[in-house]
This record gives structure tokens, sequence and C-alpha cells, in this order.
């Protein structure tokens, strides 16, 4: 009797044992299938243009591009119309999504050849913001006109720095924003312009902008984590569904079997099991 009894622990721990190989086997599974699916993603984004960056901001540049290019002359009425068309830019870029986070950090068009591209110093060394919007006395009054929600004093501090370190250093102490977060792009061509000598001037066009992408960034990193997160639970619960069927569809008939065989082992001479003997093999 105790060597049935032996047998039959032996079998039911190899059925056990069964149901660890199962919820191994269906871990990999689901581990393979959460890798799968975020590899893809991963391969998709670094194929897109860009690698998957906001193209609007990209759109925008090229935009303000084929304007710089338009302007052909430097005559005065043409200058005038560039002028409204950048500040206009600037103002629809200065935000992000009417909140008062500063978007658009710093612009720079060349080439230089209408007096508001150019700095107290004569030259566009501080970007056109800083030129159009802090270098004079009209300027600042532009600058009040278009922004109210910040002091133009305080944006010029960073618009009129003097060189890239500068800039970066008054972003992080005034607005918070590190270097990580910025994105650049620019867009640029070779074309013509005719100076107010008649000359034609062959040279290189171009316009460059620094954004902020804080608030992307915040929100791709949101959208990671509960991607993350759904996935984890995706899997969780997957291998709680695999690990129940496997109970009720393998290990549950395999223990009534073992145990109808160790009941028989017992007594081989003993009449059929019925309803009720099936069900007390069943519970216990």
């Amino acid at each position: 009797g105790m060597n049935v009894t032996s047998t039959d622990d032996y079998h039911l721990t190899n059925a056990s044992n069964i149901g660890t190989a199962l919820l191994t086997t269906n871990t990999e599974r689901g581990l393979f299938l959460v890798f799968f699916i975020g590899l893809s993603s991963l391969i998709r984004v670094a194929c897109m243009e860009y690698g998957g960056t906001n193209h609007q901001l990209v759109s925008s540049v090229k935009w303000l591009q084929a304007n710089n290019l338009a302007a052909d002359n430097t005559r005065n009425e043409t200058c005038d119309f560039f002028r409204d068309t950048v500040l206009q830019w600037v103002a629809s870029n200065i935000y992000d999504g009417g909140s008062d986070v500063m978007h658009l950090l710093h612009l720079e068009i060349e080439p230089v050849r209408c007096d508001f591209q150019k700095g107290p110093d004569g030259s566009q060394s501080n970007g056109v913001m800083g030129a159009a919007l802090c270098g004079s006395s009209e300027a600042l009054s532009r600058c009040d006109t278009l922004f109210s929600k910040r002091d133009c004093d305080h944006l010029c501090k960073v618009w009129l720095a003097s060189d890239e370190q500068e800039r970066q250093y008054y972003y992080e102490t005034l607005f918070g924003i590190r270097p990580s977060v910025t994105f650049s792009t620019t867009d640029g061509s070779y074309g013509t312009y005719s100076s107010l000598e008649g000359e034609i001037v062959n040279d290189y066009f171009s316009v460059s902008a620094e954004y902020n992408e804080t608030k992307a960034v915040s929100q791709s990193i949101i959208t990671l984590f509960l991607s993350q997160l759904g996935f984890t639970l995706f899997v969780l619960l997957s291998l709680s569904v695999l690990r129940y069927d496997a109970g009720r569809l393998v290990l549950g008939p395999l223990r009534r079997m073992l145990k109808i065989v160790a009941f028989y082992a017992k007594n081989p001479l003993s009449p059929s099991p019925t309803r009720e003997s099936t069900g007390s093999l069943r519970s216990s």
C-alpha cells in the first residue's frame, strides 16, 4: 500500500511540474511578444523622416524659409513686409499650445540684408528675435505689442545672449529648460537678392530655429510609461488565464486519472467508482 501511495504522490508531483513548465513557456512567449511589439515601434519611428519628430516644427521653418527666399531685394517695402511676416511667425510659435511655456527659443535668418535683422552692433550674432524685438526702443515697443504674457526685458536676456553657452545658461536658470529637451531644425538653399545699388548678390539663404520640447518629451515619457504598464498587466493577465486553462484542461483531468489509477491499484477487484465516489475523488 505504501508503494502505491508513494508512486501516486510522485506522479502527482510531476503533474504539478507540468503546470510550472507551462507557466515558464507561456512567460517566455509573453515576454517575446512584448519585446517584439516594443522593438517594432522603435524601428518604425527610427525609419520615419526626422526620427518621428513633430513635422509641424519642420514645416513651419520651411514655410519661413520660402518667405526668406521670396524677399529677393532690399527695398524698404520688401523688408517691411518680410519683417512683419517674421514677427507674426515668431508670435505664433513663441508659446506652446496657447500656454505660457516658452516654445521658440532662438531664430536665425540668413543672409542679413534688412535693418530689422541687424542688432545694435549692426550684425545678427544674437539672432533675429534679439535684433527685431530687443535691439532698439522701437524694437522693444514691437515686443511689448506682440507679447503680453511675459516681460520683454526677461525675454531679451535670452535673445541678446552673446553665444550659445550664455543662451543655455538663461534657458536653464530663467525657464528651467535643459539642453536635452531642445530641438533644432534648419532649412536652407542658395538664392539671389538685389541690393539697393542694384547689385545681384548670390548668397546662402537659411532659417534656423531652436524649440523647447519639454512638453512633448513629458507627454512621450508618460505615454511610454503607460504603454509599458499596460503591456505588463496584459502579460500577467494572459499568464493567469493560460495557467487557469492549463489547470482546467490538463492538470485537473490528469490528477483525476491518477487518483482513479491509485484507487484500482489498491483494490483491483473493487467495483467501478460511482458518481458519488468520483466526486469524492475529484475533491480529494
